[in-house]
């Protein structure tokens, strides 16, 4: 883990544009049934790693979604980083909102 940095938890792209939700429970797997594909998070897996603040702390968790105008053809299991050098020039509109978990 990184102390006092960031940690991603999720990495989700392919998604293809009218998408209001993310269906709860989606497998583990780097290619899912409605096309969407998975990155590997700093957990070093595939899919979503949940929350998980060290003792009794509470923890700040950003989420981040982007519109591309072309999404380039990205392969399965890539890192935060690599999907962002791979869509920056293709980004029209960014969004973010952070949520607290943990205790007080």
């Amino acid at each position: 883990m990184r102390p006092g940095g960031t940690f991603v938890h999720w990495v989700l792209y392919n998604i293809p544009q009218g998408i209001s939700e993310v269906p709860e429970g989606l497998q583990k797997e780097e290619h899912l049934p409605n096309g969407w594909v998975q990155g590997k998070n700093d957990f070093g897996r595939t899919g979503y790693g949940g929350p998980c603040p060290p003792g009794r702390s509470t923890h700040r968790y950003f989420v981040y979604l982007y519109a591309v105008n072309r999404m380039p053809d990205l392969q399965p299991g890539l890192l935060k980083a690599q999907v962002m050098k791979e869509i920056e020039r293709y980004i029209v509109k960014q969004v973010s909102f952070m949520f607290r978990f943990g205790q007080e």
